[in-house]
C-alpha cells in the first residue's frame, strides 16, 4: 500500500499448482498489479519487466519506500529476472541485478526506510545491498541462524532490526551488523518437552518452517 495514498495498491500474482506429484511455479499469469482506486479496477505493470516480451514468471516479491512512495522495489522469479526499481509507483522499471535467492522460497526484499538505495533480500542467508541491487554482500548478517522470511525495520532508526528464521526471532541495533536471539536454552531445550514451557506458541510461530515448528503446531492442536 502507498504510504501516502491508501487507495493505491501493488499486488504480485502468482500462477502456481502444488499436487501430491508435482509443483508447477510460474505461468504467464504471473504478474504486478496496480490499483489508484482502492481495487475496483487493476493495471498490469509491464514496462522494463522481464515479462515485458513474455516467458513464463513465478514468485514476485515488492516493497515501496516510505519517504518517498515513487520509488518501488521488486524481485522478480523470470528467465531474466532479477531486482527491479521503479522510481514512477510503478510505471517504469529498471533491472538492478540479477540476484533473487531462491523466490519460490523467500521473494522478499525490504527497502531501508531511511535509504532507498539500502536494500535487503532474504534468503538462506542475508543478502545485503548499499547501491540499490547493484551488487550484494551476504557477510553482513551472521552468527545467527539462517533461512529468513520475515524483516522489520525502525521507521524511525534504521539501526533498529528484527528479522524472523527457521532459528527464531532476532533483533539489531546497529543495522544488522550484531544480532541478539530471542530463544533461549530453556527454550531450545524445550523441544524434547514441549508441555515444559511456559510458551510453545511463541516457540512453534518462531522456527514454524522446521521440522521442530511443525511437530508443536501438531502438539498445541492436540492440547486445544
Amino acid at each position: 500500500m502507498d504510504p501516502e495514498s491508501p487507495d493505491t495498491l501493488y499486488a504480485a500474482a502468482y500462477e502456481r499448482r502444488r499436487t501430491p506429484f508435482g509443483f508447477n511455479g510460474g505461468g504467464p499469469d504471473s504478474a504486478i498489479y496496480k490499483t489508484t482506486d482502492g481495487g475496483a479496477n487493476w493495471k498490469k505493470l509491464t514496462k522494463g519487466l522481464p515479462y515485458e516480451n513474455g516467458g513464463d514468471t513465478g514468485r514476485i516479491g515488492l516493497d515501496i519506500y516510505r519517504k518517498d512512495p515513487n520509488i518501488v522495489y521488486a524481485i522478480v522469479q523470470h528467465e531474466k529476472g532479477g531486482t527491479y526499481r521503479s522510481e514512477d509507483k510503478g510505471e517504469t522499471w529498471k533491472k538492478m541485478g540479477d540476484t533473487n535467492p531462491r523466490p519460490s522460497y523467500y521473494s522478499q526484499i525490504r527497502i531501508d526506510p531511511n535509504n532507498d538505495l539500502r536494500i535487503w533480500e532474504l534468503g538462506a542467508p542475508m543478502f545485503y545491498s548499499e547501491d540499490g541491487g547493484k551488487t550484494f554482500s551476504t557477510q553482513r548478517v551472521r552468527g545467527i541462524h539462517g533461512d529468513y522470511h520475515a524483516m522489520w525495520i525502525n521507521p524511525a532508526d534504521s539501526n533498529h532490526m528484527l528479522t524472523g528464521s527457521d532459528g527464531g526471532i532476532h533483533w539489531s541495533y546497529d543495522a544488522g551488523k550484531t544480532w541478539t536471539s530471542s530463544i533461549s536454552s530453556r527454550l531450545v531445550n524445550s523441544t524434547k518437552s514441549p508441555s515444559t514451557t511456559r510458551s510453545p506458541i511463541t516457540f512453534a510461530a518462531a522456527c514454524r518452517t522446521t521440522a521442530v515448528g511443525a511437530a508443536l503446531s501438531r502438539r498445541l492442536r492436540a492440547m486445544a
